[in-house]
């Protein structure tokens, strides 16, 4: 392996990863879109970010534990929904993710095409915060056969993703097209006893988002009768602007998930962290606000967190722990993540949210407020 010793860092998880999967593997969950500037952006965003800390303050106790939709977690750190954990972890897959976040005391959150269903995570994993991640599919008892699912399960939310319309392009895929072993399948969908045999065998990995599954006409009225068919509290992932952050509160939405899921499905999209403040800005403490794609760094979380965001979203990474070393290499992920946010805050003079202010973040182009 090309990486001999511990890792120290979320990259050093990455090159492992990189090493142990086959080339189409890795391309199918490293890439993005058309250029990959978006990809890029999602990371470089935060290089034009600076901390101007405040000192003699009091942080021989950071407090990190928090609440989401009402659930205690120990951190405000949580996983992403992504697909095909069995990938990179053949034995447990999203079992063994969720078992990771569960020991973290964090949210773990399951994609609608996990290799295992939310009844077999349920029922390896029953304690912890689970949420399930829904794409609202053309076949509408398809849809509800989803929503059923994860009610039965016992997961706690559903994270409506709102982002890919209609189905994108990644190069890598064409290039390096994913052939999954046979044996893998979409858990939720067999366990549904529907739509099977398109959804559970596909060779190529572009069939399982395809057109003819991921409905291109969700709209708000949509929205609001999905979340009349169920007690779940709706979580509208995928938002990007100020406007659709208020029209997702005027729709009875329990939480906003900022994202622009990974730069996976469009190019050219911004940074979530630069249009995090203004989200966080048009619609106040109404509904709670979080936040993914291209965090890395406790750094970057605390960046974040302190721009309005209650909690921060991993979804890569959680592919990279998992390939290092199962549930037990993503809690070692999860612990550094841990680690390196408390000493941020606390070299930022912040022992809590509470003490996060708004000279703490600054444009590092113009050192002006955000």
């Amino acid at each position: 392996m090309a990486l001999a010793r511990k890792p120290v860092c979320i990259n050093d998880f990455e090159v492992f990863a990189k090493e142990k999967l086959t080339k189409s593997q890795y391309e199918y969950l490293r890439g993005g879109t058309e250029d990959e500037v978006s990809l890029n952006e999602n990371i470089n965003a935060f290089r034009r970010l600076c901390i101007r800390p405040r000192y003699l303050r009091d942080v021989s106790n950071i407090e990190l534990a928090t609440t989401l939709l009402g659930a205690p977690v120990s951190c405000p750190i949580g996983l992403a929904p992504s697909a095909h954990h069995c990938l990179v972890d053949p034995a447990d897959g999203e079992i063994g993710a969720a078992r990771a976040a569960c020991t973290a005391g964090m949210c773990f959150t399951q994609s609608s095409f996990s290799n295992k269903s939310v009844l077999e995570v349920a029922a390896a994993v029953p304690t912890g915060l689970k949420w399930f991640q829904l794409y609202v599919m053309r076949d509408e008892q398809v849809t509800m056969g989803l929503i059923r699912l994860a009610e039965s399960a016992g997961f706690k939310a559903l994270v409506v993703t709102c982002d890919v319309p209609v189905l994108s392009r990644r190069r890598t895929d064409v290039i390096w097209p994913l052939v999954l072993p046979s044996h893998l399948c979409c858990g939720n969908f067999d366990a549904i006893q529907s739509a099977s045999s398109s959804t559970s065998r596909e060779a190529d990995t572009s069939r399982f988002f395809s057109n003819v599954l991921i409905h291109p006409a969700l709209t708000w009225t949509m929205l609001e009768r999905l979340a009349a068919s169920t007690k779940l509290p709706i979580v509208l992932k995928g938002v990007m602007s100020a406007d659709d952050a208020r029209l997702a509160v005027k729709h009875g939405v329990s939480a906003v998930w900022v994202s622009n899921h990974g730069a996976r499905h469009f190019d050219s999209l911004c940074p979530t962290i630069d249009v995090l403040p203004e989200i966080v800005a048009a619609i106040g403490h109404q509904v709670e606000v979080y936040v993914d794609s291209g965090f890395r760094t406790g750094t970057d979380i605390l960046k974040g967190l302190a721009l309005g965001a209650r909690a921060v979203f991993i979804g890569r990474p959680v592919q990279w722990g998992l390939a290092y070393g199962g549930s037990s290499g993503l809690t070692e992920l999860l612990d550094l993540l841990r680690v390196e946010l408390e000493l941020a805050m606390g070299l930022s003079g912040c022992a809590s949210a509470r003490d996060f202010e708004p000279g703490l973040v600054f444009r590092r182009s113009c050192c002006s407020r955000l």
